[in-house]
C-alpha cells in the first residue's frame, strides 16, 4: 500500500510540548474508520519526531466526535442537494462541526464521501468566526498524487465517491488533470456492497473482502485510491498501488500539530 511519505525527516525541530496545535477528528461514518486515522496520525506523530519522541506526553492534543447521526452509508439519497436526506444530513454535519470546532485548532473528517459538505464546512467557519481550518482527505490524496507524477487512477469507494465525472469529491482529480480511469458498473455496485458490508459484518469477514478484492482485479489501472475510509481496513493482494487517503491525512494532520506545515502550504493542498 502507498503510505504518506515524511514531509520533514524524523527528529526535525517542531513546536515544543505546549505549544503544539490541536487535532480535531469527526467520525461517525464509520466509527472504527475513525480510529483507524487516529492510530495513524499516533504512529505518524512518532515516527517525525524521531528520537524527540519520549512517550505520551508527546503524543498529539487529538478530541474525536464519534457522531451516529453523521453515519453512514451515505449516498446520491443524502449527500446531494436535491435529496430527501440533505439537509437532515448536513444538519447533523453542521452540529457536529459547531461542537468540535471550538475545541482545536484543525478539524478533519474521516469520511470521504461526506467531503461533499467541504463547501459548506469551510464556509461554516468563516461565518461562526472560527479559526479553526479545515484538512481536506480529498484535497490531501490529490496533492499527493500531484506530487509524484501520478497520471492515471482509478478511484474506489461508495457509488457517489466513485462517480468521479459527477458528484464525487474526487471530480478534482479530473479538473487537476489526471486520468480518472471508471470501473464496469458491476464493480462500482461491488464496492458500495463491499462497504455496506463491512459496516454490518466488519472488514474481516470474507463477504465484502471478496468483493473488494473482485474490483480491486478488475479495475484497469495501475493506481487505485482507496476513496472510502472504510475500505483501507479490508486486507486485499495485489500488486497495484493502493493509495491509503486516510494515511496521507494523517501524516498532515501530525505535521500540521508539530507546526511542521506552514498554513499556506495547507491552503494548496
Amino acid at each position: 500500500r502507498a503510505a504518506a511519505e515524511e514531509e520533514a525527516a524524523p527528529g526535525k525541530l517542531f513546536l515544543q510540548r505546549g505549544e503544539r496545535k490541536r487535532l480535531g477528528i469527526l467520525t461517525g461514518s464509520g466509527p472504527r474508520a475513525g480510529l483507524d486515522l487516529l492510530d495513524k496520525v499516533l504512529a505518524a506523530n512518532e515516527r517525525l519526531l524521531g528520537e524527540g519522541f519520549q512517550g505520551d506526553r508527546d503524543a498529539p492534543y487529538v478530541v474525536s466526535l464519534s457522531a451516529p447521526q453523521v453515519g453512514g452509508p451515505h449516498g446520491s439519497w443524502d449527500a446531494l442537494p436535491d435529496s430527501d436526506g440533505y439537509k437532515p444530513l448536513w444538519k447533523a454535519v453542521r452540529q457536529a462541526v459547531l461542537t468540535l470546532a471550538p475545541l482545536v485548532d484543525y478539524l478533519c473528517l474521516a469520511c470521504n464521501t461526506l467531503h461533499r459538505f467541504q463547501p459548506q464546512i469551510e464556509e461554516l467557519l468563516v461565518e461562526e468566526g472560527l479559526t479553526c481550518k479545515f484538512v481536506s482527505i480529498v484535497d490531501t490524496t490529490v496533492q499527493w498524487c500531484s506530487r509524484r507524477g501520478i497520471k492515471e487512477v482509478s478511484v474506489l469507494g461508495s457509488r457517489l465517491t466513485t462517480d468521479v465525472r459527477g458528484g464525487s469529491p474526487y471530480a478534482a482529480m479530473g479538473q487537476a488533470g489526471f486520468d480518472l480511469v471508471v470501473p464496469a458498473s458491476e464493480f462500482l455496485d461491488k464496492q458500495q456492497q463491499a462497504l455496506e458490508e463491512i459496516k454490518q459484518l466488519g472488514a474481516s469477514a470474507d463477504g465484502p473482502r471478496g468483493l473488494l478484492q473482485s474490483a480491486v482485479d478488475a479495475i484497469e489501472a495501475d493506481t487505485l485510491v482507496l476513496g472510502c475510509t472504510e475500505f483501507p481496513l479490508v486486507a486485499v493482494q495485489t500488486k497495484k498501488t493502493l493509495v491509503d487517503p486516510t494515511a496521507l491525512l494523517a501524516e498532515k494532520l501530525a505535521l500540521l500539530a508539530l507546526g511542521g506545515e506552514s498554513e499556506e502550504t495547507l491552503a494548496k493542498a
